[in-house]
């Protein structure tokens, strides 16, 4: 398994009710496919340099993970459906979940 970390980021009119939705449908995506989520959090709400998808603000969220890394782009393609706006995947060395 490898590690990962996915940031997203939930446009300006999401809820903190949005925001623990996209956490556990993230978590979801990755414990259904055999992963662990050792930890998935709000981060910051902050205001962007530039509007993305008609945002200029947004609820920024970041899940740590492990999972297969040939489920990786599958876990990546479900995400980016599941939240408004989804930024990053990218692997992490081991030494980050220590």
């Amino acid at each position: 398994m490898r590690h990962y970390e996915l940031m997203w980021i939930l446009g300006a009119a999401s809820s903190e009710a949005d925001g623990t939705a996209s956490v556990e449908r993230v978590k979801a995506l990755v414990t259904s496919r055999g992963g662990q989520v050792p930890k998935a959090e709000f981060w910051a709400r902050r205001t962007m340099a530039y509007a993305v998808k008609g945002n200029r603000e947004g609820a920024y969220f970041v899940a740590r993970f492990s999972v297969d890394g040939r489920l990786a782009p599958e876990i990546e393609r479900s995400a980016d459906l599941c939240c408004n706006i989804c930024k990053a995947l990218r692997p992490l060395p081991p030494s980050a979940f220590t």
